[in-house]
């Protein structure tokens, strides 16, 4: 078994349950943090 198989499978488990949010403003409360991403993504 993989060392890290057991908590990739625990972790699925967990996330398989949520449900996909997706915002659908690009703007976030971190200015700075939405330049950096904005650049890095461009």
């Amino acid at each position: 078994m993989d060392r890290y198989e057991k908590a990739i499978l625990q972790w699925n488990e967990i996330f398989k349950k949520e449900k996909l949010h997706i915002p659908q403003q690009e703007e976030n409360k971190n200015q700075d943090f939405h330049c950096s991403f904005s650049w890095l993504t461009a």
